[in-house]
């Protein structure tokens, strides 16, 4: 950093390695004349708690170990494997990369709008075009300003070109990570035990014949011997069957082709098991 004069300020200049340490260390005058060192980002490198961090917005940095202190909240690209090393700093390629945010790689402009759409925030391909032509011609405006000799209708054509190629890239990163993140999934595991214990249910219901005396019983305040109460397992297998329509009602549209196949077989059959079971045992008490 220097003065008006061009003159370096004294504890206004550092070096860097690549991941962000300090190859020279600034003497302790330089947070005097500002806070921002690696990248632009805050140090915090002053008092004598010096954790030798940086912050970057989103997170803490450690540079001598070129690692985050905490895990990234995202994963910026699924499509890239560095992105799925929520520690890591700019994909562990610092000399190629920065990480203004905290969350994604800097690779101007179109990482930084995938990044945000990752990061959940609400952007149209509208807003970011207007937002972008405003820059644009604001910067082509001041060129022109400044040298009397430029064109500035060749340049604002320039930059109309150059904004329908970015516009048309933005289309295209919005729509590739809307289609990753609404994709129709395969059953999970978990559902895929939830049908299995549904299909339990006939068999469970063979093995048990006596079922309806014991409910007759268990309706005349008769007690049933201990591990017998046949009953009761009744009432947990309809509660069981309760939560397993609910989900898969709720999941079914996110669902593949197949998956929905096997999950509108298995409402059907939740739904008549649950049927034969209360005609049985009658409905779930109100106390449970």
């Amino acid at each position: 950093m220097g003065d008006s004069s061009g003159a370096r300020i004294d504890g206004g200049y550092a070096m860097y390695e690549p991941f962000g340490a300090f190859s020279n260390t600034p003497p302790g005058t330089n947070p005097s004349v500002t806070d921002r060192g690696f990248t632009g980002h805050r140090q915090n490198n002053t008092g004598a708690y010096d954790l030798k961090l940086i912050y970057m917005n989103a997170r803490y940095y450690h540079p001598q170990l070129g690692r985050f202190v905490s895990p990234d909240t995202i994963v910026p690209d699924p499509a890239n494997p560095q992105s799925h090393n929520r520690y890591a700093y700019a994909y562990n390629s610092p000399l190629k990369y920065t990480d203004p945010s905290g969350h994604c790689v800097f690779v101007p402009p179109f990482d930084t709008i995938a990044c945000a759409i990752a990061g959940g925030a609400t952007i149209s391909t509208g807003t970011l075009v207007v937002g972008g032509a405003a820059a644009i011609l604001l910067t082509v405006a001041i060129a022109d300003a400044l040298n009397p000799d430029s064109n500035f209708s060749d340049r604002a054509e320039d930059a109309a070109e150059f904004l329908t190629s970015v516009s048309e890239e933005v289309s295209s990163q919005i729509s590739y990570h809307l289609s990753k993140a609404f994709d129709p999934k395969p059953l999970t595991e978990d559902e895929k035990r939830q049908i299995d214990k549904i299909d339990q249910i006939p068999s469970w219901l063979d093995k048990h014949p006596d079922l309806a005396e014991d409910a007759e019983k268990v309706a005349n305040d008769e007690t049933l011997p201990e591990g017998n109460d046949h009953v009761e397992e009744a009432y947990q297998r309809i509660e069981s069957l309760d939560r397993a329509i609910k989900h898969l009602e709720s999941v079914r549209r996110h669902r593949n082709e197949e998956a929905q196949a096997l999950i509108d077989t298995a409402l059907e059959n939740a739904r008549r098991y649950r049927q034969e079971l209360v005609d049985i045992v009658g409905e779930l008490p109100h106390d449970r």
